[in-house]
């Protein structure tokens, strides 16, 4: 049995301030449903569309039994070729038995726009930075959020079907279909990182226990 967890840095996890895999939610995770395998496909800076190009390649090449997809922010936007097939096995690495993550090497086949990340070397570093600057300077915000929406939309179309769990890191009234996870599990500056929001350690397992519990009752979306 497979379990896939998509989203952005707040699942990928691996943050300043987490000094281990086990400090992780979907690792956590993993060691609530000892029967399952689990893949943290979440990737730092992720924008909504490459979530939902990653959810897309994962149901293809591992046929998922379960997926938990987590909400980035809409500001966010990554460039990348609908039509080439993203190999997930090129870049997911064994870190427990049944515990695999997606390695930063993903970044030479994407494109990002996002002020708190590098930028991939796909292309060079100039031409980067110029396109990146470019894209913040003349992108309307609700256009970018018009694209955050058309990405969660056609996720839930790829999810149609099959068993997910779905939710919103940030306490937000963006995403008002979906749980905030902070209003679900009730957490506070004790559970944080840092001033992004990330979750500590304590955080992380509160975060897995939420999604553990969910899976054990079948409570999935519908």
């Amino acid at each position: 049995m497979k379990i896939v967890c998509v989203g952005c840095s707040f699942t990928d996890g691996r943050v300043i301030g987490i000094k281990s895999v086990d400090e992780l939610y979907p690792y956590s995770l993993q060691q609530l449903l000892p029967g399952y395998t689990v893949y943290n496909l979440g990737f730092q800076s992720a924008s909504q569309f490459f979530i939902y190009k990653m959810m897309k390649d994962a149901i293809e090449q591992l046929d998922p039994d379960i997926i938990i997809r987590q909400i980035t922010p809409p500001y966010r936007s990554f460039m990348y070729n609908m039509d080439k097939n993203l190999n997930l096995m090129e870049h997911v690495k064994e870190e427990a038995p049944t515990y695999f993550s997606v390695d930063l090497g993903i970044y030479n086949d994407v494109r990002m726009f996002n002020y708190s990340s590098t930028i991939g070397n796909l292309y060079s570093e100039r031409e980067a930075r110029r396109s990146h600057a470019a894209y913040y300077k003349t992108t309307h915000p609700d256009i970018m959020f018009e694209q955050s929406e058309a990405f969660l939309l056609a996720g839930n179309k790829l999810l149609e079907g099959r068993k997910s769990i779905t939710f919103s890191f940030l306490n937000s009234s963006t995403y008002l279909d979906y749980p905030s996870i902070e209003n679900e599990v009730g957490f506070n500056n004790d559970y944080l990182v840092d001033a992004a929001g990330h979750f500590n350690d304590i955080g992380n397992r509160k975060l897995a226990r939420y999604v553990a519990r969910r899976i054990k009752r079948s409570e999935f979306d519908k």
